[in-house]
C-alpha cells in the first residue's frame, strides 16, 4: 500500500497547535510572576466547549484559578470554567495561556498537560501534552496571531516609526473617512516615507507574496517588534527596532531554509517616498530624485531639503536602475537571496533620514548597518532598564499587570528630547509629536507615580520657561503655552488656547515638589506659580466666582484649523463655565496653597486654601442637578445650567473634599449606567441623547475616550468604590492588550474601533498607570478578595 502520510495524526495535531519555543517565564516589574505559552489551535482536536479543566506541570496539578486563557482578545480565568459557564474553543482559534507561578519555571525542559472535560461527553477527558525548554528573559511579551495590519509605534528621543504588526512600515489610518497610510519614519516635523512593505518572490515572473499575508504571529517586546512568516519550507523571522540615538529604523531578517533543496528568491521592498512635513497629510510632493549607489537608495524632494536613505548589507537593485527624477514616489528595492538546505541567512535593512544633509543621512545609514547587532542590544536593554528602574505594581491580576508593563513601555516611547522644542511628553503618535500643556500634565502624573521625577522636572521647566510675562492679544500674563511646537509642525507654539493647561501645570508643580521633596525648586519657581494663580483669578471674567473659557481674539493652536472652545473638548462649545474647569480651579488653588505653606508663604497659603473651599462649595450649590442626580455640564452665558450628561464632572470627584457622599454615589452610578458606559469605556455624551446631539462616531459628542474612562476610575477609587474602579481600569487594560501595547485616543461608542485620532495617546496610557499606582493597595486588596470568593 502506498504511504500517503508518514506522521501520526497526534503528531500533526501537536505540530499545528503548540507554538514551539513559546514557553517562557513571565516578568512584571522585574519580578518573575509565572509563565506563559501559546497555541495556534485549540487543545481539543475537534474544538468545542470545555466544562472542566486541569493543567498539570511536570505531573503536578495547578490550581485552575491561577490560569488565564486569552482567545480573540478575550481573557478567561480557568477557575471559572464550569458546566454552567463553559469555555468555547473556537475552530482554528489561537490562545495564549498565562499561569501565575511565583518564581517561574526552573531552567530546562518541562512537561505541561492540558486536561479538558468536554460538554455532553460525560466523564471523558481530552489530554494535550506539551514538552519544551523554558525561555527565561526578564521582559514582558505580547503575542498576536493577527490581524497584522494594525499599527504600532517605536521611538527614540527625537524620532519615531509607525509600522504594522507584521513589521512593514505601513499602517492604514482613517482620517474622517479618508483612509491613508500612516507608516514610515518620522523625525518631526519631517516624514520621510509613506510606507515600506515587504514581499517575497521565488522566481522571475512569479507572483510576489506580501509578508503581511503570510505572517503567523508577532511579538511586541521592549523596544522592538518580532514577526514570523512561513512560505512552505522557508521561514522569515524579522526584528524591527530603532537606533537608540539616530533617526533610523532597522529591520533584521533571519531567513531559514528547512527543506532539502536550495532556496532561491528575492526579498522586495515596496517603497513610497513622502519627504514632506508630517502635518501635510493630504499633500504629495510632485517631484522626486532617486539614485542608487553602493547598496543604498537615496531619496530627495527638490522642494525641501529632506533626504531619506535605505541601505542594505546584501546586494540590492532598484526598479528604476541607477537614477530617477519624476513625479512617481514609488520604487522597489530587490534583494536576491540563496540559502542552502537546512541553513539560514541574515539580511539587515536600515531606513534613515535627515532634514537637511544627504551626507549625514548616508553616514547614519552606513554606521547603523555596521553596528546593527550592538544597536539591537542597546535598544532592547534601554527599554528593559526602564521597566526595572521605574516603580513596579503587582496586583495579582494577570490582565492588569501585563497592561501596566506595556503602558510603562508606551510612556517611554513618548519621552522626547527634541533639538527644536526641548524635553517633553509627545501627546500622541502620529499626529501630536509635540507638547500640549493639558496632555503633558495629565500624563506627567503617571511618570511621577513610577518615579521618573527628573524627567517631569524638565517637562515643568520647559513650560515655565515659556510662561507669558505680560498680556498679548488673545492671551494673558501667566498663561502657559497651549502647545510647545516647532515652525514646521502641524500645530504651532501658542497661548490662549487651553482653559485647563495652567491649572493642571500648577497641580503638577505641587505633585512634583512632593514626589521629589524638592523644596529648592518650590522656592525658585514660586513666582511662576503665583503668576499661574493670578492668571486663573483673571479668568473669572464676569465676577460670578467661576472661571470662563473660550476663544478671546484671534487664537488658534493649529496651522490647519481653528477651535471653538479652549477646554479639553475643544471641538465643541461648552462655554461659559465647564464643570471640570471649576474642579481643576479649586484643586490648583489647593495645590498652590500647599506649596506656599511648604516654603513659608503663609499669607498666600491661607488665602488660596480659603478661596478653594469657597469655589468648591459654590460649585456644589450651582452645578448639582437634583432631578437628574448628577452634575450639570456647564453654565451658559446667562448663567443657566446645561443638563447634558457628560463624564466631565468625574474630574471634580477625583479631587472633591466637600461633596455630599450621597451625591457622589448617585452621580457615579449615573456614569456607570449603560447610557454612558460601554463594555470598553466611557462615552463623551449620554447615548440617551441620540437624535439630539449624541453620535457614537463623533469626536466629542459620543465617542469613547480612555481619558474619560480613567477619570471615572479615579473618581470611583476616591469615593471608596474599588470594585467599580477596577472595572473601569480593566476596560483600559483590555484596550492596551488588544492594541499590542498601544492605547488609542478614542473609539466609536458602538464598537471598540479606534476612531480618527492617534493610535497611541499619552493620557490614555498615563491615566492607567497613574490610577493603578495611586490606588495600588486598594486594587490589590480587591483582587485578593475577588480570588477568595
Amino acid at each position: 500500500m502506498r504511504k500517503i502520510q508518514a506522521k501520526q495524526l497526534g503528531d500533526i495535531f501537536y505540530e499545528m497547535t503548540y507554538v514551539k519555543g513559546s514557553l517562557r517565564n513571565d516578568y512584571s516589574g522585574g519580578v518573575c510572576i509565572g509563565f506563559r505559552f501559546n497555541l495556534d489551535n485549540p487543545p481539543l482536536a475537534l474544538g468545542g466547549m470545555a466544562i472542566d479543566f486541569k493543567l498539570l506541570l511536570d505531573g503536578n496539578e495547578m490550581s485552575p484559578d491561577k490560569v488565564w486563557i486569552m482567545q480573540d482578545q478575550h481573557g478567561r480565568n480557568a477557575g471559572t470554567i464550569s458546566e454552567a459557564e463553559p469555555f468555547t474553543f473556537e475552530v482554528g482559534a489561537a490562545t495564549e495561556w498565562s499561569v501565575l507561578y511565583p518564581g517561574g519555571l526552573t531552567p530546562g525542559e518541562h512537561t505541561l498537560v492540558i486536561v479538558t472535560e468536554q460538554y455532553a461527553f460525560g466523564k471523558i477527558y481530552s489530554r494535550f501534552t506539551i514538552k519544551d525548554q523554558v525561555a527565561d528573559i526578564q521582559e514582558p511579551c505580547l503575542t498576536k496571531t493577527g490581524p497584522f495590519d494594525r499599527p504600532l509605534a517605536l521611538s527614540n528621543d527625537t524620532s519615531f516609526t509607525v509600522l504594522n504588526w507584521a513589521g512593514d512600515l505601513s499602517a492604514d489610518w482613517n482620517w474622517w473617512g479618508l483612509v491613508t497610510d500612516n507608516g514610515g519614519l518620522y523625525s518631526p516635523p519631517a516624514r520621510y516615507i509613506r510606507h515600506l512593505k515587504w514581499q517575497l518572490r521565488k522566481g522571475e515572473g512569479q507572483e510576489a507574496y506580501p509578508l503581511v499575508r503570510f505572517t503567523e504571529r508577532a511579538n511586541h517586546l521592549p523596544g522592538r517588534l518580532e514577526a514570523f512568516s512561513r512560505f512552505d519550507r522557508l521561514t522569515v523571522d524579522r526584528k524591527v527596532f530603532m537606533s537608540p540615538a539616530d533617526a533610523a529604523v532597522l529591520t533584521r531578517f533571519t531567513l531559514t531554509n528547512h527543506g532539502d533543496g536550495t532556496e532561491t528568491f528575492e526579498l522586495i521592498a515596496d517603497v513610497e517616498a513622502m519627504l514632506v512635513p508630517y502635518g501635510l497629510l493630504g499633500v504629495k510632493a510632485k517631484q522626486f530624485k532617486f539614485r542608487q549607489t553602493e547598496g543604498k537608495l537615496i531619496m530627495e524632494n527638490p522642494q525641501l531639503p529632506y533626504v531619506a536613505v535605505i541601505a542594505c548589507d546584501a546586494g540590492c537593485t532598484a526598479s528604476f536602475g541607477s537614477e530617477y527624477q519624476g513625479a512617481d514616489p514609488r520604487v522597489q528595492l530587490r534583494i536576491p537571496c540563496e540559502i542552502a538546505p537546512h541553513s539560514s541567512l541574515t539580511v539587515t535593512v536600515v531606513l534613515t533620514g535627515d532634514p537637511e544633509h544627504e551626507a549625514a543621512a548616508v553616514e547614519t545609514a552606513t554606521r547603523c548597518l555596521t553596528q546593527a547587532g550592538e544597536l539591537f542590544v542597546q535598544t532592547a536593554g534601554s527599554y528593559r532598564d526602564y521597566l526595572q528602574e521605574t516603580a513596579a505594581a503587582y496586583t495579582g491580576d494577570d490582565e492588569l499587570d501585563r497592561a501596566f508593563d506595556f503602558a510603562k513601555l508606551a510612556l517611554k516611547l513618548l519621552k522626547f528630547n527634541h533639538p527644536e522644542i526641548g524635553i517633553g511628553i509627545c501627546a500622541g503618535f502620529p499626529r501630536f509629536p509635540n507638547y500640549w500643556s493639558r496632555d503633558s500634565a495629565w500624563t506627567a502624573f503617571a511618570y511621577l507615580a513610577i518615579g521618573d521625577v527628573e524627567f517631569v522636572k524638565e517637562v515643568l521647566l520647559n513650560f515655565i520657561s515659556l510662561q507669558l510675562k505680560e498680556d498679548r492679544p488673545g492671551a494673558m500674563a501667566g498663561d502657559m503655552p497651549t502647545v510647545i511646537s516647532g515652525p514646521g509642525f502641524m500645530h504651532q507654539t501658542s497661548w490662549g488656547g487651553s482653559a485647563e493647561g495652567v491649572l493642571l501645570q500648577a497641580i503638577l508643580f505641587r505633585e512634583y515638589v512632593q514626589a521629589a521633596k524638592d523644596t529648592e525648586f518650590a522656592r525658585a519657581y514660586f513666582p511662576s506659580l503665583l503668576e499661574s494663580v493670578n492668571w486663573a483669578l483673571r479668568c473669572d471674567r464676569d465676577g460670578d466666582g467661576f472661571l470662563e473659557h473660550g476663544i478671546v481674539g484671534d487664537v488658534s493652536t493649529s496651522q490647519a484649523f481653528t477651535i471653538p472652545d479652549t477646554q479639553w473638548m475643544d471641538h465643541i462649545d461648552r462655554r461659559k463655565s465647564g464643570n471640570d474647569v471649576q474642579g481643576l480651579y479649586w484643586h490648583a488653588l489647593r495645590s498652590a496653597s500647599d506649596v506656599a505653606h511648604l516654603i513659608g508663604e503663609t499669607e498666600f497659603a491661607l488665602k488660596w486654601r480659603t478661596l478653594a473651599d469657597q469655589v468648591e462649595q459654590q460649585y456644589e450649590d450651582a452645578f448639582w442637578y437634583e432631578d437628574g442626580a448628577y452634575y450639570y455640564d456647564r453654565l451658559l452665558e446667562d448663567g443657566t445650567p446645561d443638563p447634558t450628561l457628560r463624564p466631565n464632572y468625574a474630574v471634580n470627584l477625583m479631587f472633591s473634599t466637600l461633596a455630599d457622599p450621597d451625591r457622589v454615589k448617585a452621580s457615579l452610578e449615573k456614569l456607570e449606567a449603560a447610557e454612558v458606559t460601554t463594555p470598553f469605556g466611557v462615552r463623551t455624551r449620554s447615548a440617551a441623547d441620540e437624535g439630539n446631539g449624541y453620535d457614537p462616531s463623533s469626536y466629542q459628542e459620543g465617542a469613547v475616550w480612555n481619558l474619560t474612562t480613567g477619570w471615572v476610575a479615579l473618581a470611583e477609587f476616591n469615593a471608596g468604590r474599588p470594585e467599580q474602579g477596577v472595572a473601569f481600569l480593566r476596560m483600559i487594560a483590555s484596550r492596551i492588550l488588544d492594541e499590542m501595547g498601544m492605547a488609542a485616543e478614542l473609539y466609536r461608542a458602538n464598537r471598540p474601533e479606534p476612531l480618527n485620532g492617534c493610535f497611541l495617546q499619552a493620557w490614555s496610557v498615563g491615566m492607567y498607570v497613574w490610577c493603578l499606582m495611586r490606588y495600588h493597595r486598594e486594587i490589590s486588596r480587591f483582587i485578593q478578595s475577588e480570588s477568595n470568593r
